[in-house]
C-alpha cells in the first residue's frame, strides 16, 4: 500500500499552465536520473519499493514529474506508472480535485517549442534561461522568437 504523499496543489497547478512543462528539460534534475532499471513502472497490482518511493520525497523536480503527467495523462486518457511518487490511483483523485482550476489558453500549443520560447519570453525569461529550459541554443531561441506565431 502506498503512502499519501504531500502534494502542493497550487505550484502543480502552475506548473501545468506553464509551456515548458511537456518538454521534460527538469527530467536531468530529477532524484532518480542513474537508478538501474524502471522502479516506478512495476508489473501490475505491483508498487515501486519503499526505497524508490523515498528518491521521490527527496527529489527537488516531483513536482514537475507529477505536472508533466497530468497533461499527458489527460490528453490520452490512460494512467500508468509512478510519477511524482503519486500512484495512478493518486493521479486520479488529484486530477479529479484540481479539475477546476485547469483553464488553458487555446492560443498556446504545447507541442510547439516556438510557442514555449514566445510564452517564456512574455513572462521575462531570459535567452539563455529559455534555451536551457527547451535544450537547444541561444541561437535556435532567437530564431523561434523571430518567428511569426502560427
Amino acid at each position: 500500500m502506498s503512502v499519501a504523499r504531500r502534494v502542493d496543489e497550487d505550484h502543480v497547478v502552475a506548473l501545468l499552465h506553464r509551456p515548458d512543462t511537456t518538454t521534460h528539460a527538469w527530467a536531468e534534475a530529477a532524484a532518480c536520473v542513474g537508478m538501474k532499471g524502471d522502479p516506478y513502472f512495476p508489473a501490475d497490482g505491483d508498487e515501486p519499493t519503499a526505497a524508490a518511493l523515498r528518491v521521490c520525497d527527496g527529489c527537488p523536480v516531483a513536482s514537475n514529474c507529477l505536472a508533466s503527467a497530468l497533461l499527458y495523462e489527460a490528453a490520452d486518457g490512460l494512467r500508468y506508472g509512478w510519477w511524482g511518487g503519486l500512484s495512478p490511483e493518486e493521479r486520479e483523485q488529484l486530477w479529479a480535485r484540481l479539475g477546476h482550476r485547469l483553464v488553458k489558453s487555446p492560443e498556446l500549443s504545447l507541442s510547439d517549442p516556438a510557442s514555449i520560447a514566445r510564452q517564456l519570453r512574455s513572462e521575462r525569461w531570459t535567452v539563455k534561461a529559455i534555451a536551457g529550459e527547451l535544450g537547444c541554443t541561444e541561437r535556435t531561441v532567437y530564431r523561434y522568437l523571430a518567428a511569426p506565431a502560427a
